[in-house]
């Protein structure tokens, strides 16, 4: 699905087959999903990872952002789908400029981060 958002095109997709590598018992019944969110644009260098740390911190999400070779970001959070959706929201509102691309996907939440933090 394509959504356009300030001026960003945001693709969100499920995945067909969740991976249940180190799936704790009660994730389901918690509510919390995974997703994995990839930015593109002028997104290393400027902050990016720091403040989606920051971001996700605040709503109490569990994962990491980890610069990636092609000069994306990969932000990979578990919480609620609420959560979920506000960061996504708060990081392309405070990069609106620099972000050219945001793709999405989601599976089922493993419990296997401990808070959030920059994966390097």
């Amino acid at each position: 699905m394509r959504v356009a958002h300030g001026g960003v095109a945001l693709r969100t997709r499920k995945l067909a087959k969740p991976c249940f590598c180190g799936y704790q018992a009660g994730m389901e019944e918690s509510g919390f999903v995974r997703r994995t969110l990839l930015f593109s644009g002028r997104v290393q260098g400027v902050g990016f990872r720091a403040t989606t740390v920051s971001l996700a911190r605040e709503l109490l999400l569990s994962g990491y952002a980890m610069n990636l070779p092609d000069g994306r970001v990969e932000v990979m959070a578990e919480g609620t789908p609420a959560d979920l959706n506000a960061l996504r929201e708060r990081i392309v509102r405070r990069f609106a400029g620099d972000l050219r691309e945001v793709t999405s996907s989601e599976s089922a939440a493993t419990g296997e981060f401990a808070g959030f933090r920059i994966r390097y």
